[in-house]
């Protein structure tokens, strides 16, 4: 019995120590902060034990460590283009311009240049109280409408209300929707013998310079210039078939930007 007992001591104490030497083992440290995990590797025997730092392996153990983030590797070939997306709504449309035939006309050697009848447009404009810039349909050697006008993605619409295009490419397609033939102030300018509206343009249908044809960009006498006649709707509307003398008067055309 004593024998029993003294055996269930001998091992109920074994068990209490190695428990408490498990209990007492050291734990590994964590990854650091960044993640990086150190370790020493004993060179002798193969063993490894983790640390927390670098510095922490002795003469014979060589420092290692793993889970680094090394520096970023240089940038890869582009993928390829991606499928098209799908179409954007439709954009709105450009606000109504006027267009008017100044009530004056001018010899074609006295309007001085394309600035001088951008001007005269917006005097004319003004006297009739029409809001906006104006720019004139008119040409010189160099440059036209097609590149010194704001092409309108809305209507053109004459002083009388009636629009004469739906936009830049109807202005320049070689039919008109009306003619423009009302001045600034509204006034029908076809003549009472039902005639043409001569207006000066040096100008194509497309809005590009009739070169030679433009008296010497509107200051010369003794060549002549391209008129259009401002009461049809064909292409004759900017470009008649026979030029006019400079020394003559006629009108402008004047569009709002």
């Amino acid at each position: 019995m004593k024998r029993s007992l003294l055996i269930s001591s001998i091992v109920a104490a074994t068990f209490m120590l190695s428990s408490l030497a498990l209990a007492a083992k050291p734990q590994p440290p964590a990854p650091t902060a960044t993640g990086v995990i150190y370790g020493c590797y004993q060179k002798v025997n193969g063993q490894l034990r983790i640390v927390s730092g670098p510095t922490q392996c002795r003469p014979s153990e060589l420092s290692i460590s793993w889970n680094i983030v090394g520096p970023q590797g240089p940038q890869g070939p582009a993928g390829p283009q991606g499928p098209a997306g799908p179409p954007g709504p439709p954009g709105s449309a450009g606000s109504p311009k006027t267009v008017f035939i100044t009530s004056v006309t001018f010899p074609g050697d006295q309007i001085n240049g394309i600035a001088g009848a951008d001007t005269l447009c917006n005097q004319a404009a003004t006297t009739a109280a029409l809001p906006g810039t104006y720019k004139a349909w008119i040409s010189d050697d160099v440059m036209g409408p097609a590149t010194t006008f704001i092409h309108n993605m809305g209507p053109y619409v004459n002083t009388a209300g009636n629009v004469i295009a739906n936009d830049w490419i109807g202005l320049t397609s070689g039919v008109l929707l009306s003619a423009i033939r009302y001045s600034e102030s509204g006034v029908d300018l076809t003549p009472a013998s039902g005639g043409p509206i001569d207006v000066w343009t040096g100008t194509d249908i497309l809005g590009n310079p009739l070169v030679g044809l433009t008296c010497v960009g509107w200051t010369a006498v003794g060549v002549d210039g391209v008129e259009g006649f401002g009461n049809v709707t064909n292409t004759t509307w900017t470009q008649a078939p026979t030029p006019l003398n400079c020394t003559q008067p006629a009108h402008l055309y004047c569009f709002e930007q």
